[in-house]
């Protein structure tokens, strides 16, 4: 029997894409999940996409080389096959960020443990059906770069679609059943009726608008009709008052005369109250500029290492917090915590106000709790933490005459 190959192309464009490590004795569960990520919008690439005579260690290093995410399907064959194990070697050496999607239960060697124990895990087999598993796939922060438009002509298949390579089943994976994969069809059809519906609701309004346009529109020549009318009305009225307004004429004149006399005094006094305000505002502006200049110039920041006490000072302009030093800037060095990077995170100075950007680390910068998006730089307030690993520092102003806590 000809193996039957899914319909989606893997990538092959310049953005941020996914790369899929599994192995072919699962491809039946596999590209199913495959097909789901495609449909919601996700770039991933799986090695249908190299070509017949291509070096196969190559193509493999360079799709790795270009991902953002590896997501590794881990079971029996997994384990058993050499080149899924070298891929997830592979990734880790290259610092991508890895998820390891569990097929099934699986026994792991300890060095593939050991390699696993520090990256995002996630067993499909847990879950009842695959839209609560997706739901949890789509969440990973890591996958949100790799999002594009959605193709919902992308066909979620089920298992038994696919052949079984060599007849090799996983005894856990045997349990995703058809109905479990089907959750994504209903998902599907649901999804389908909403966008009906939707469009039943724009034809409406539509046509609401369509007749509250009409209506407004008679409501309009009605009351130009009324305005023609009064128009009339003024206009015979204006014919009869024209002999009254002649005899009038000359004192009219005068009372506008005075009127613009009076107007070009209460002009010149308002042009010359408001300049003497404007001069006021300005000269007021000017000080408390210059009076929040010399109160910031004042203001000196420093990290306080929480384990130590020791004050680290911010007065240069950016620090480079890490193992190694960073020939860029000043620097602070934890050499000996192999949970911090090298160049974990940057702390920057624009304007009188810092910034923290996490420099791409692999356990992740944590200001207030919450982790940092890699290269988004934070603005710091007095009083926030920062922690990396188990070291904790506070953001805080210089106290006068230490460089330490007591």
């Amino acid at each position: 029997m000809k193996k039957k190959r899914s319909t989606v192309k893997p990538y092959e464009g310049d953005k941020h894409y996914i790369f899929i490590s599994y192995s072919h004795k699962d491809t039946r569960y596999v590209y199913p999940i495959i097909e789901f990520l495609a449909r919601e919008g996700c770039r991933v690439w799986y090695d249908e996409g190299i070509t017949p005579g291509s070096e196969w260690n190559e193509v493999i290093a360079n799709h790795m080389n270009r991902s953002a995410l590896c997501v590794a399907f881990i079971s029996e064959n997994a384990v058993a096959s050499h080149n899924c194990r070298r891929e997830i070697s592979f990734a880790l050496l290259k610092n991508k960020p890895l998820l390891s999607v569990f097929l099934e239960e699986t026994v792991l060697s300890p060095g593939m443990e050991l390699q696993l124990s520090a990256n995002q895990c996630v067993s499909a087999h847990a879950y009842a059906d695959m839209d609560k598993f997706m739901a949890v796939i789509m969440a990973v922060p890591t996958l949100k770069p790799c999002l594009g438009e959605p193709d919902p002509s992308i066909e979620v298949r089920s298992p038994s679609y696919y052949e079984i390579e060599n007849g090799n089943e996983s005894k856990s994976t045997s349990d995703m059943s058809d109905e479990w994969f089907s959750a994504s069809d209903n998902q599907r059809i649901k999804r389908e009726d909403e966008e009906r519906k939707k469009r039943e609701d724009e034809d409406r309004a539509k046509r609401e608008a369509e007749e509250r346009i009409k209506h407004e529109e008679e409501e309009l020549a009605k009351r130009e009709a009324e305005e023609h009318a009064r128009r009339e009305v003024d206009e015979r009225k204006k014919r009869k008052a024209e002999e009254h307004a002649k005899r009038k004429a000359e004192e009219l004149v005068k009372r506008e005369a005075e009127e613009r006399e009076r107007r070009k005094v209460e002009e010149r006094i308002q042009r010359e109250k408001e300049e003497r305000i404007r001069r006021e505002v300005e000269e007021r502006i000017l000080r408390e500029e210059e009076e929040a200049r010399k109160a910031k110039e004042k203001v000196s920041y420093v990290l306080i290492r929480q384990s130590t006490g020791e004050l680290i000072s911010l007065d240069n302009g950016g620090l480079a917090v890490g193992r190694e030093a960073d020939n860029s800037m000043e620097n602070y060095l934890l050499p000996t915590n192999f949970e911090i990077s090298r160049r974990h995170f940057i702390i920057s100075e624009g304007n009188g106000e810092y910034y923290i950007e996490d420099n791409k680390s692999k356990n992740l910068t944590f200001l207030n709790g919450t982790a940092l998006a890699p290269k988004k730089p934070k603005k710091l307030s007095v009083g926030d933490t920062i922690r990396i690993s188990t070291e904790y520092f506070t953001f805080q102003e210089k106290p006068s005459g230490s460089d330490r806590l007591p």
